[in-house]
């Protein structure tokens, strides 16, 4: 699979995915393909972003919180959650500012060049919604917690990491 063949499949992964709704490209591929753009979905509470690089590398990443209280346990939040809850991807988090504010974000990288058939691309699929899923399911914590809230669709571009 290429990346054009990877950013062709987008939809159709989202519409399989329960859960996921709203897809959409939030900046188009370049026209020599060497970057495949950058899209995203909406689950219940959370924003999930798909950028397609190379020859076929999709990074899926989700927006768990933001405005969250930085001065809280947030980083030993997130280092608890990554060695004993999640199955799939990983949890980091970005200060903004001053450092008195901040967001979490959960984020799995596929290398999708060698997927061709229907249980290679099954993989991909579960993936998405595994990411979805678990940082749906953090995302009230995370708010709740440290005072936070979740991503709103309009900030599609900084869960990507272009913002």
């Amino acid at each position: 699979m290429n990346s054009r063949e990877l950013v062709e499949l987008l939809p159709h992964f989202v519409s399989h995915a329960e859960g996921l709704s709203d897809f959409r490209t939030v900046l188009p591929p370049a026209p020599d393909q060497v970057w495949g753009g950058v899209y995203a979905c909406q689950d219940r509470s959370a924003v999930v972003t798909f950028m397609v690089n190379g020859e076929a590398a999709l990074r899926i990443t989700a927006g768990v919180a933001t405005d969250l209280d930085m001065r809280t346990d947030v980083g030993a939040h997130v280092n608890t959650l990554n060695t004993k809850v999640l199955m799939v991807g990983r949890l980091f988090y970005r200060e903004a500012g001053d450092g008195a504010r901040g967001a979490v974000l959960l984020q799995e990288i596929v290398e999708c060049e060698h997927f061709d058939s229907g249980p290679s691309v099954n993989a991909v699929l579960m993936v998405i919604m595994r990411v979805a899923a678990m940082a749906g399911r953090l995302s009230p914590e995370f708010s709740e917690r440290h005072g936070g809230r979740p991503w709103s669709a309009d900030e599609a571009l900084l869960v990507s990491g272009l913002g």
